[in-house]
């Protein structure tokens, strides 16, 4: 197995939609983009505004 390195920024389409449950961390910005891409899934994340 080997994994591939491609320096850009995450978008919609590197999701595999396929999954109904999603696990996220991330900063403020790109969760509120991730949980645009994954609206309909349960998406589990934490907080981290404080």
């Amino acid at each position: 197995m080997s994994a591939t390195v491609i320096r850009r920024r995450m978008r919609a389409g590197d999701l595999d939609l396929v999954a109904d449950r999603w696990y996220l961390c991330a900063g403020v910005a790109l969760k509120g983009m991730v949980l645009n891409w994954l609206s309909g899934k349960q998406v589990v994340y934490e907080d981290f505004n404080y």
